[in-house]
């Protein structure tokens, strides 16, 4: 589950209380954004290899994440369930990479 980080109301009236605030939460922060980064990556490396096995879908799955994105915005859901919409449009085709090449032709 996401920690989420807020601060007190009169915490942060202070330069002092920005501070501590800030290096109470900043390793948390971090921590999120480097967690985020690695499973964006995770993701691209499987749309890649969907991309590699069959090079004329090049692109393919980045234009179905925008157009469910686009849906997504438009139906005006959550970001984190636009996000989450973003990342079943550029992995659908994932299982793609297990099926046997003749099946294809």
């Amino acid at each position: 589950m996401k920690e989420k980080i807020s601060a007190p109301q009169g915490q942060l009236k202070s330069g002092n209380g920005i501070l501590t605030w800030i290096s109470t939460h900043l390793p948390t922060i971090r921590r999120r954004e480097i967690l985020k980064r690695g499973y964006l990556n995770g993701v691209m490396a499987f749309v890649d290899a969907v991309e590699a096995k069959d090079p004329h879908t090049r692109g393919h799955s980045e234009r179905v994440a925008l157009y469910a994105v686009l849906i997504a915005q438009e139906l005006e859901l959550k970001k984190k369930e636009v996000d989450l919409v973003r990342d079943a449009g550029l992995v659908h085709d994932v299982g793609k990479i297990f099926l046997i090449d003749t099946l294809f032709l």
